[in-house]
């Protein structure tokens, strides 16, 4: 769970999804299976597709469990068909996949295949994401998500003050005014 909480650390409206995603595959791949290291690289092509954790982790989770693959959906994880037909080939899982016949071949696939599959095609952005994070866009994306996260402590930290304030409000205040 730290580890997927090291990763929310760049969405933190996403550790409920990383968490739900990491239990399926846990579960269907078994506690052998880096799970962090899979969801790390659906993070990666977040990062560099500039979509929230949370969304990626979400398609790919579908992906894998239906089997049911367009060029639009893995277009949001910044694939292609023929990027998943080369997944195929290399993984062992098909020797003739191609962009054409890849939706066919990946439906036949069993759920743990598919998420091999799903994740030897996303390690395509393993070194892309470091650099996206260095430059000035991933910074700011940085900066705003921790910028998030210094307003939710503030708002957390205010809340009782407030609440305080509206309780002597409504009981004291708006009666004395009443009268």
């Amino acid at each position: 769970i730290a580890s997927l909480e090291e990763l929310a650390g760049h969405d933190a409206l996403s550790f409920p999804a990383l968490l739900t995603a990491s239990t399926r595959m846990t579960a269907l791949l078994g506690p052998s299976v880096d799970i962090t290291a899979q969801i790390a690289a659906i993070a990666n092509a977040s990062q560099v597709m500039g979509t929230d954790i949370g969304s990626a982790v979400n398609m790919f989770d579908r992906m894998s469990a239906q089997g049911m693959i367009a060029a639009r959906s893995i277009g949001s994880l910044g694939l292609t068909m023929t990027d998943l037909a080369n997944a195929m080939n290399a993984t062992g899982n098909a020797s003739d996949a191609n962009a054409a016949n890849v939706a066919k071949l990946f439906k036949a696939l069993d759920q743990s295949d598919r998420i091999d599959v799903l994740d030897t095609a996303l390690n395509k952005f393993s070194g892309d994401a470091s650099l996206i994070a260095q430059t000035v866009g991933g910074q700011w994306a940085t900066l705003g998500v921790q910028w998030e996260g210094v307003l939710r402590g503030i708002g957390d930290a205010l809340t009782p003050v407030v609440t305080s304030l509206l309780n002597f409000a409504s009981t004291d205040v708006l009666p004395f005014l009443d009268d």
